[in-house]
């Protein structure tokens, strides 16, 4: 699979209800408010999207509580409830409460607003709290067009030295359309300003000599001119965002001087050439980095893309002794193995691309955009227990989970999380709702399981009453994290994949193209960011030459993989030994949400 540098959107309802005044909590917490479409419109979640995204972002910091409600629920005083407070304005024409203005404007709480409405707050209360004036919302400048004919927008974004960069670029399906989240709230800087107030952040008009405040600060109150989550790529104004949370919480990182890393070896299954592989790891044995292995144990190629032999279109692991061969050479070079599906397709069908293991959706319907007809409890469960099963008998031990193509129901990705202490990658997300389920003792997680029969009879038995509900008329959002997160809101414990990978060739799959310098450009970037990690996967076709869309001079050129390892390294970045992380991390996750819904 040639994995596309995906651009996110968003969308979730979260999965307990309560009343937010009924609930006293021990542990800090934090409210988030989100907007909702005006009484006479159709929802769209756009609002609970964006607060889902801070939710999964808040699984970094698993002693916070979640309080989530709409902020048309807003009662006078609620900002004194909890410790922080975020509020999303993503809705042109939602309602606002009059209460919740007055009360941000006094609060004593470390509030941050982002997106639109901050103009209701009239002109005197902007003076008095950032010293600024409302100017109106940003456009796209057509009168001004870059190079490629794009329209110019406030693209470009100044944050502790660093620049950050919204996406911004023409449909390649439909060259008339220009996707970007354009717009933000512009501002003027007034004469004289209030003595604490700063620019946080300014935004940069990429094809004209103008700048505009983007983050404003105010002792405990923040704004953000727009609400950062549209179309987010490794290197945009969102991360900005990830860090202002350590302000908000006032929380101290995890790491300071050296920072984690993680390289993933990305689609390997048993019909790939073995001295591809040798080579790759001799890289990495090279560069002394620890790395994972994204294992499929079930080659399969129903319509011989790749074989030549109708009998080798399915390959499973236990067939290739000295596939197994390599995987424990694998194992003694560093490698730890993360179970990446079963086969990473769907059946003997095109799902949608070509059948092919490592190219096609197993959990989803890609052509359909749905889940696939057999979703179920029974059916996934069964489908993890072959895979694990394949593993254990060829003497491996997976260390994690890694969903094919990062998409699947909110269903699976509930068990993926249950099922398995880590999961890796980046997650798409739905609106649901669940009756909840208890968490699963460790003994029966999948890494831990002795195939016992009882085992699985209790593993079924425990996720026979979960109830999982979603809009069926929606597409899945995604996301992806620059840090560890210790419970998103499908309950999953998650390693990120912040820098992607090296894509050098666009093909049906790849929206974005990425060389490994822009990936370095990252890296380098995020370290004036807390706690983000430098975490990237490869795929075994870069050993190849570039007439063969590889990134090497030659066949068997691995210098330039090498290279990006070590250049990573000597930004400050230590590559972790995955199975060596599982074992030493403990954290609980973070506490289950409380939601006030519409």
């Amino acid at each position: 699979m040639r994995k596309t540098l995906l651009l996110f959107l968003f969308i979730f309802i979260s999965n307990q209800k309560c009343s937010l005044q009924a609930q006293t909590s021990p542990v800090p917490c934090v409210q988030i408010f989100y907007d909702t479409a005006p009484e006479g419109e159709v929802e769209n979640h756009f609002g609970r999207i964006h607060a889902l995204f801070v939710q999964n972002l808040m699984g970094h910091f698993p002693s916070w509580q979640q309080k989530v409600a709409p902020i048309k629920t807003y009662r006078r005083n609620q900002l004194e409830d909890c410790k922080a407070n975020i509020y999303l304005g993503t809705h042109f024409r939602a309602e606002i409460p009059k209460q919740f203005l007055e009360d941000f404007v006094n609060t004593q709480t470390n509030t941050l607003w982002a997106g639109y409405h901050i103009w209701k707050l009239d002109s005197e209360n902007l003076k008095k709290i950032w010293g600024v004036v409302f100017k109106g919302l940003s456009q796209l400048d057509w009168d001004s067009l870059d190079s490629k004919k794009r329209p110019g927008f406030y693209k470009l974004y100044t944050y502790k030295g660093e620049v950050f960069e919204k996406y911004g670029e023409y449909d390649r399906k439909d060259s008339k359309k220009f996707n970007a989240a354009f717009e933000q709230t512009l501002f003027e800087l007034c004469e004289t300003r209030p003595p604490n107030s700063q620019v946080v952040s300014w935004a940069k008009h990429n094809n004209r000599i103008e700048m505009a405040p983007y983050v404003l600060n105010n002792k405990n109150l923040w704004y953000i001119a727009d609400s950062p989550f549209s179309f987010a790529t490794e290197k945009d104004r969102y991360l900005i965002f990830t860090d202002l949370l350590f302000d908000l919480l006032e929380e101290s990182p995890l790491y300071e001087k050296v920072r984690p890393a993680f390289v993933r070896f990305e689609d390997i299954h048993p019909q790939i050439p073995i001295w591809q592989l040798d080579i790759y790891t001799k890289v990495f044995a090279q560069a002394g980095v620890p790395f994972g292995i994204s294992l499929i144990p079930v080659f399969s190629d129903p319509f011989m893309i790749r074989v030549d032999d109708p009998a080798e279109r399915t390959i499973v692991l236990s067939q290739r002794p000295y596939f197994i061969d390599f995987l424990n050479r694998a194992k003694v070079r560093g490698a730890s193995v993360i179970l990446h599906g079963v086969s990473h397709q769907y059946r003997n069908q095109k799902n949608p691309f070509n059948g092919l293991s490592g190219d096609d959706f197993e959990f989803w319907d890609g052509i359909n955009h749905r889940p696939i007809p057999e979703d179920s409890i029974e059916y996934v469960i069964n489908r993890l227990e072959l895979g694990m099963g394949l593993l254990k008998g060829a003497g491996l031990s997976p260390q994690a989970w890694l969903t094919p193509h990062y998409q699947a129901s909110p269903l699976d990705f509930i068990l993926f999380g249950q099922l398995f202490l880590w999961n890796i990658g980046r997650v798409t997300y739905f609106p649901f709702h669940t009756n909840g389920i208890e968490e699963l003792h460790d003994e029966l997680r999948l890494e831990n399981d002795t195939n016992l029969p009882s085992h699985k009879k209790l593993r079924h038995s425990h996720f026979e009453k979960l109830k999982v509900n979603y809009p069926k008329n929606l597409l899945p959002s995604g996301q992806f994290f620059p840090f560890e997160i210790w419970g998103d809101i499908y309950g999953q414990r998650l390693l990120p994949e912040n820098l992607g990978n090296i894509q050098p060739f666009f093909n049906e799959q790849v929206h974005m193209t990425q060389e490994p310098k822009e990936i370095l450009d990252s890296a380098r970037r995020n370290r004036v960011l807390r706690d983000h990690w430098a975490s990237l996967f490869v795929h075994p076709v870069l050993i190849l030459s570039q007439e063969d869309e590889g990134i090497g001079r030659f066949s068997g050129d691995g210098r330039a993989v090498l290279e990006l390892l070590q250049k990573i390294e000597a930004m400050g970045y230590e590559f972790l030994d995955l199975q060596k992380w599982v074992k030493e991390e403990s954290r609980a996750k973070r506490p289950q949400p409380f939601e006030v819904s519409s």
